[in-house]
């Protein structure tokens, strides 16, 4: 900012010092034009921001879980209520078969034909001391107008004393149940081995065709 001084009764008008500079009306427009830009700039709308879809992608993903889980329900073939009955609503239970029995759940079909103690006769593949192997005879089908992927680690023991157990990482007898895809109309079978302590007896096979649900086939053993 310039100022002036006297000097010998001579009147001198002092120049503005180095790197300042006198504000006017242009400076300060230029500063006005910069609040009002940023004053009128538009928020983003809320469906333009990823949280947003985020949110409707999981609210539809537990609808959509939600409507499965009550279409399939693990139900013996060949058994249906009477024609004509007015279906009640009730409480859904998990309902357990039996040996013997052809049990379907969405579009797979189970069946166990039989479990029994296996001794194996691989030096190298022997149960842990004091635990046993016992083997459970499967057959899967697919009765579904898609392919559909079968499992062994779908499946599940539970022994007389409620221990849960998951398939040994060996198979005491052949032809082992393994892991594959199934065409429409088509089935597998084979043995699946499980590995429990010895004074304890297979009690219920657990079959559970996908990780996301919680709809299961059980399967008294005893």
């Amino acid at each position: 900012m310039a100022s002036a001084i006297t000097c010998g009764g001579l009147f001198v008008r002092e120049k503005p010092k180095v790197g300042t500079q006198e504000p006017g009306p242009k400076n300060k427009s230029n500063k006005n034009m910069k609040n009002q830009n940023q004053e009128q700039k538009p928020k983003k709308k809320i469906y333009k921001r990823w949280w947003f879809w985020g949110f409707i992608i999981i609210v539809l993903f537990i609808v959509i879980s939600s409507i499965g889980s009550n279409a399939n329900r693990a139900q013996k073939v060949g058994v249906a209520g009477p024609e004509g009955q007015t279906p009640q609503k009730q409480t859904i239970k998990t309902e357990t078969f039996k040996i013997g029995d052809k049990v379907k759940l969405g579009d797979y079909v189970l069946t166990i034909k039989g479990v029994e103690p296996c001794t194996s006769t691989n030096q190298f593949s022997q149960p842990k001391s004091g635990n046993k192997f016992v083997v459970i005879d499967i057959t899967q089908e697919n009765q579904g107008e898609d392919p559909l992927n079968y499992n062994v680690w779908d499946y599940k023991l539970q022994d007389s004393e409620d221990f849960t157990y998951s398939t040994a990482m060996t198979t005491c007898k052949d032809p082992g149940f393994s892991s594959g895809a199934l065409q429409t109309g088509q089935s597998t079978r084979g043995y699946i081995t499980f590995e429990i302590p010895k004074e304890n007896s297979p009690a219920k096979l657990i079959f559970t065709p996908s990780w996301i649900s919680t709809e299961q086939i059980v399967i008294n053993l005893e």
